[in-house]
């Protein structure tokens, strides 16, 4: 169970492209980091196209343009796509529970919420795991 919020998501773009998302301007700098919070949301968690808008003050019409232009970003090999792969390098490993290398640009309060998600992620495992184990010795003991 990963711990990826869409608050989380905002901030990592916020900073990388060093804009406030929620302002409410069409300056393509502001769109094209927003389609990339869109797409990021999108990929890592299971929020509605209205809960994503939300948090930028945009309504569910606007996150799915926001995905097309996604899509157009990518297809030109925009200069902002540096942003989303960071931010998916990052994400990636915090779903997978694999360790991340801490110089691809982690900040210090999204280095305590990576290592905290971790330390989250390995006590469900581990309360999982003698759970099993408990079941298995009931079962072996009858």
């Amino acid at each position: 169970m990963n711990k990826i919020t869409l608050q989380g998501i905002l901030s990592m773009v916020t900073r990388r492209s060093e804009l406030n998302l929620t302002q409410s301007s069409r300056m393509k700098e502001y769109v094209y980091s927003r389609a990339v919070y869109f797409k990021l949301c999108r990929e890592f968690t299971n929020f509605s196209f209205k809960e994503i808008g939300s948090l930028v003050d945009k309504d569910h019409a606007s996150v799915m343009h926001g995905m097309k232009v996604f899509e157009m970003l990518e297809f030109h090999k925009d200069p902002v796509m540096n942003i989303y792969n960071e931010c998916k390098t990052i994400l990636t490993s915090v779903k997978e529970n694999l360790d991340v290398n801490l110089k691809a640009g982690l900040y210090e309060d999204e280095e305590v919420e990576y290592w905290q998600t971790r330390y989250e992620n390995m006590r469900d495992l581990y309360v999982n795991a003698v759970e099993k184990l408990s079941k298995y010795e009931k079962e072996e003991v009858s």
